[in-house]
């Protein structure tokens, strides 16, 4: 099998020091934050320890609080951290959200459970970058104005009956590398060997490596034009279903998203994961409603 699709955390460690080398001490994205503490163990009988290094990692105040202090309290503490720092980045995790009008797109903490992380899990466990054109320490921001919160910087997703072939090359070439031509002796590793794995079609290969990284959403993504979405919920059925990807948050191989729907009459939120290219267009600022 292919290094990375057999060893998924096998580039934390790599990761981490090219974190630590390019991001300034607390200009760290929260869900860059949170991705990389999702590669470490979990102490099922000390778990506020995760959060308490991401908030180690996202500012010099004091982490720990009395010792009633929950969970939810640590993670409801990080939120608001982040939110004066305006990077809302942490919305791009698999939690439930809020019934909150006005805040049904923010991560709602849920009661611990005894063998898993709950609280803020990133969408996927993967190391996230900037565009290059952006400037360092760029993040989700967002800002609050009479009409209510509005999310910066978001793509709006075009559904469509098929992924342009462009774009399945693209995809292709990052699950199951390629030959530099302009150096044949340069070989880009994939996720997946080609030769063994040629007959496993490129949708299930993706879905393969989502799962592996830690991916626990719906497996039947939403065509769009440029790529496929894949949500936390399954919403194929959903009325007004609305697709957004983050432009200033990016994976290799596509970027962070959010899934706006309506269910009986009410608007509900969740995470995704957007693999695929992002149409040259300009960005737009979207209500949370």
């Amino acid at each position: 099998m292919g290094v990375l699709e057999t060893f998924p955390n096998i580039s934390v460690l790599e990761e981490a020091l090219g974190d630590m080398i390019l991001s300034p001490y607390l200009e760290r994205t929260a869900l860059g934050v949170l991705s990389n503490i999702a590669g470490r163990d979990y102490d099922a009988n000390f778990p506020q320890n995760r959060l308490l290094a991401c908030l180690g990692a996202l500012t010099k105040e004091v982490s720990w609080g009395p010792p009633s202090t929950g969970i939810d309290e640590l993670a409801e503490k990080l939120m608001k951290i982040c939110e004066a720092r305006n990077d809302y980045s942490f919305i791009y995790t698999s939690d439930e959200r809020s019934d909150a009008m006005g805040q049904r797109w923010r991560p709602r903490p849920v009661q611990s459970v005894r063998d898993k992380p709950v609280h803020l899990i990133p969408i996927i466990n993967w190391h996230s970058s900037i565009p290059s054109f952006e400037t360092i320490g760029a993040t989700q921001n967002g800002h609050f104005d009479s009409s209510g919160f509005w999310l910066e910087g978001m793509l709006r997703l075009q559904l469509a009956t098929s992924v342009d072939e462009k774009v399945v090359q693209q995809l292709e070439r990052y699950l199951y590398g390629f030959e530099d031509l302009e150096n044949p002796h340069h070989i880009h590793i994939g996720i997946f060997e080609r030769e063994r794995d040629v007959c496993l079609d490129w949708r299930e290969a993706l879905q393969k490596f989502l799962v592996k990284i830690g991916f626990t959403g719906c497996h039947q993504p939403l065509v769009c034009e440029k790529g496929l979405f894949y949500s936390q919920k399954d919403i194929r059925d959903r009325e007004d279903v609305e697709l957004f990807a983050a432009y200033n948050i990016m994976w290799k191989f596509g970027n962070p998203g959010l899934a706006r729907w309506k269910e009986d009459g009410i608007v509900r939120y969740c995470a995704g994961v957007y693999a695929g290219l992002l149409k040259q267009e300009e960005a737009e600022s979207v209500l949370m409603i």
